[in-house]
């Protein structure tokens, strides 16, 4: 977001819809306040195991983070793994495409580029996550199950 001065700013939470489905724009996960079920998160946090961790409540349907360019042994998308552990459907999109703390940028501009396996299985490729989400629309009938997450 950028402000009036023309710097860019935080972003207070909030949701839109989205080819029928609800998604909760957040800067970072401890942001997040109220029902996460089934929606999409788009949060604009690097997909590390911290972030995950932050983020391991309630079940929404996709969460959708940013890889930070992956970083030193993966550790910018080594939360996608620890969400996958417990069934939650995740992806980062590419650094090259949306500015990493700007959860408006990642939903307008965002290319998924690693999805994890409960994410695949939805149906989430790599590929524009807009064309993704409007691809996907509303299958309300799938929701992410998991063994109960512990942080």
């Amino acid at each position: 977001m950028v402000d009036a001065s023309g710097t860019r700013g935080v972003t207070a939470p909030r949701s839109v819809e989205v080819a029928g489905r609800i998604v909760l724009l957040v800067d970072e996960p401890n942001d997040l306040n109220g029902s996460v079920e089934n929606a999409v998160i788009v949060c604009a946090a690097p997909a590390t195991l911290r972030t995950a961790r932050a983020l391991l409540r309630g079940t929404p349907w996709l969460i959708v983070l940013h890889d930070a360019g992956v970083g030193k042994d993966g550790a910018g998308i080594a939360g996608l793994e620890r969400l996958a552990d417990v069934g939650q459907a995740a992806v980062a999109v590419g650094h090259h495409s949306a500015r990493i703390g700007d959860p408006d940028d990642v939903l307008a501009n965002g290319e998924v580029v690693h999805p994890n396996g409960p994410a695949a299985a939805l149906g989430v490729r790599p590929g524009p996550l807009r064309e993704q989400l409007a691809r996907l629309g509303d299958a309300s009938d799938v929701v992410s199950t998991g063994p109960e997450r512990v942080a």
